[in-house]
């Protein structure tokens, strides 16, 4: 009867090791998933900081400073036009270099 009651608790026993592996197991893999979920979070909020960053700081193109401005766009083309035969047809004198630099018109009013 002895040896019986000890296998009986004895298997009791394996019994209750095998469920505390298991509830270990269990709770090593809600660690996990917690992990894994809290770094994919972390990742999708730097990300929208970054977009956000992005946003705040407006990158601009050569294109973004050409005037579409009828009157302007003659002045650019006229000195130009100034520039290249003053340069084809250079004599030396500052009055002819001067004199091409102040037609052209600049709109350097800044709007929002």
């Amino acid at each position: 009867m002895d040896r019986d009651r000890k296998r009986v608790k004895m298997e009791k026993e394996d019994d209750e090791e095998e469920k505390m592996e298991k509830l270990y197991t269990v709770l090593k893999n809600a660690r996990e998933m917690r992990k894994y979920v809290n770094s994919s979070m972390e990742k999708k909020r730097q990300e929208e900081e970054e977009r956000a960053r992005v946003r705040r700081f407006p990158s601009f193109q050569p294109e973004d400073f050409i005037f579409m401005n009828k009157a302007e766009a003659n002045n650019i083309e006229k000195a130009a036009n100034e520039s290249s035969s003053a340069s084809n047809e250079y004599d030396g004198s500052k009055e002819k270099q001067e004199g091409s630099e102040t037609n052209v018109c600049l709109d350097l009013n800044l709007s929002l």
